[in-house]
């Protein structure tokens, strides 16, 4: 018989690029400021312009009156006054308040005209406004007037990165690198762009380079164990997320890359020790927030996975990603109808969204609605024809409509598109269990369980080796240990139910599939298991009850068990 599907973790464990790097932020300029002639002697006036500029520990308040000082003084000349706005603007953007840094911008580029800094420092303005064509002008005006400065080229391909020309950002990274070889900024700005274009191992070169030079370097640790974990590196990820929590402990980044690697990796406890850390420092994360509730539900923490997504719901009412998470949890606690909502409501707010599809489709598989799975699976199909997972889930709906070439076609065309995809090598084991081939379906979990050791996995090669009837013993560690990854898991409970029974140890198989049958009433094998150990124990009249409950769910259940060898 085919195992019911967990549903898909759509809100699947999200590796996001660290932030750009220093070159644009909130308040710094790559440019130094401009020279000016010296202030005038006055005293009073000497000690508005050291505050202006940031002299003697001023705060920001000092500064802009400082700066106000001046300006309103009357008696600077035209190139001090200008650079007293200039001042007060850099002032302005360290303290985010980038709409009065830009009039400020604005007032010293009306006054000097052909400085190259005034451009640069108002496109930083722009660019933290999200208005990215003012700032790409900005800086290509900088640039006209200063070509030779490496800064300049840095910070307008941090712009052009921000509006998706991929290719004109890595031209200006190179151009800066060229001007001001091993310069960090450049190299880590280059590093995420060539992160965010899947080339994990060009930023792991570039962040690496900035580490030789820089060994404390938070963002190059940060963004090189980000772009370790997209490549697969597990291992060196979370040591170079253990290294930028240990140089920055107040910062939630190194929990959350380093929670979300341990994840990955089946480390469920401790990532969701470290998510709990990253929450401190930063509670309303969404992104940390959706992978906690990912890494509760895996141990079966249905009700904390809930409580995580409805607070990123609370946040940001239309994410998607927290709806398709949040019905998944719904899914496997049996509230199905809860669980369609979810996926209903997340399908209104993004129609072409693929995943989404896909996430109903396997609702439906497990509600055994095959005609409803199959219309879902085939338009997530066709929205992204190269979509692996939607093909697998495809593919476990022709293995249950016993379309076995089908089911084949679609598992071989998932691997070829991600050769380490866990889940199509559970598809091809399901193929295997139809044709009464356990031996080959128990190889195939070992490959999945080599890729991806959780609760899935192992509960599914223990059932395997159970309804084959050989590796009894090492079929209940399978089970155990899928149960000690969530506790409680139904699915797992119903398999370990029938080791048990194979193994004739009645009691612990009627306790086991009771208890599943606890978590959900309507599992035709866990009926149709305590139906027959009850048979075992002498209960006929009970036994035959559940038989026919089992029955009346799934009318192919007798035969699918008569297939590998288990009667009453």
């Amino acid at each position: 018989m085919t195992k019911a599907l967990p549903l898909v973790l759509l809100a699947a464990v999200l590796l996001a690029a660290p932030a750009l790097a220093d070159a644009p932020a909130a308040g710094t300029t790559t440019s130094a400021p401009p020279a000016s002639p010296a202030p005038p002697a006055d005293p009073k006036a000497a000690a508005e312009w050291d505050a202006c500029r940031a002299k003697n520990g001023a705060t920001y308040e000092q500064q802009i009156a400082g700066c106000t000082a001046r300006i309103e003084s009357g008696q600077e000349d035209t190139v001090h006054l200008a650079n007293a706005y200039y001042d007060r603007a850099l002032t302005e953007q360290q303290m985010g308040d980038y709409d009065k840094a830009l009039a400020d911008q604005n007032k010293a580029i009306s006054i000097n005209p052909k400085d190259p800094d005034f451009f640069s420092t108002r496109g930083i303005s722009y660019y933290s406004l999200k208005k990215f064509d003012l700032a790409l002008a900005d800086l290509d005006e900088s640039i006209r007037l200063k070509a030779d400065e490496a800064d300049e080229y840095t910070m307008r391909g941090t712009i052009y990165a921000a509006m998706g020309r991929s290719d004109d950002a890595m031209t200006d990274y190179n151009q800066a690198l060229r001007l001001k070889p091993g310069d960090p900024v450049a190299l880590i700005d280059r590093a995420i762009a060539h992160h965010d274009r899947g080339e994990y191992a060009a930023a792991i070169v570039d962040y690496t380079e900035v580490i030789r030079v820089q060994p404390d370097s938070f963002p190059a640790y940060s963004g090189r164990g980000t772009s370790y974990a997209r490549s697969l590196q597990y291992d060196k990820a979370i040591a170079d997320f253990t290294v930028a929590i240990r140089l920055k402990p107040d910062d939630a980044t190194g929990y959350g890359g380093r929670g979300t690697a341990y994840a990955i990796t089946g480390k469920i406890d401790l990532a969701i020790a470290d998510f709990d850390e990253a929450l401190k420092r930063k509670p309303d994360d969404t992104i940390i927030l959706t992978n906690r509730a990912i890494a509760h539900n895996q141990k079966g923490q249905y009700d904390a996975a809930l409580a995580d997504y409805a607070a990123v719901l609370r946040i940001a009412p239309d994410n998607v990603e927290a709806l398709l998470g949040r019905g998944a949890a719904e899914g496997d606690l049996g509230q199905l109808d809860s669980a369609l909502a979810d996926f209903n409501a997340a399908i209104r707010l993004k129609p072409d969204f693929g995943p989404a599809y896909a996430d109903r489709c396997h609702l439906y598989l497990n509600q055994r609605k095959t005609d409803a799975a199959m219309a879902d699976c085939e338009h997530a199909v066709q929205l992204k024809p190269d979509d692996f997972v939607a093909l697998t889930l495809r593919g476990n709906v022709f293995l249950r409509t016993a379309k076995y070439d089908r089911a084949l076609a679609d598992f071989n065309a998932a691997l070829k598109l991600k050769p380490d995809y866990p889940e199509a090598f559970g598809g091809l084991a399901g193929v295997a269990e139809a044709f009464g081939r356990f031996g080959v379906a128990v190889g195939e979990f070992d490959r999945y369980i080599a890729l991806q050791p959780d609760a899935d996995g192992y509960n599914d090669r223990c059932w395997a080796r159970a309804q084959w009837g050989e590796q009894l013993d090492q079929a209940l560690d399978d089970c155990n240990k899928a149960l000690s990854l969530r506790a409680n898991d139904a699915s797992a409970l119903e398999s370990r139910s029938l080791v048990q029974l194979r193994l004739r140890h009645y009691d612990a198989a009627l306790a086991d599939a009771t208890a599943a049958l606890h978590r959900d009433p309507r599992r035709p094998a866990a009926l149709y298991i305590r139906g027959i150990t009850k048979y075992r124990l002498g209960d006929n009249t009970s036994g035959n009850s559940d038989i026919a409950a089992a029955a009346s769910i799934d009318t192919d259940i007798a035969s699918q068990f008569a297939n590998f060898g288990v009667t009453p």
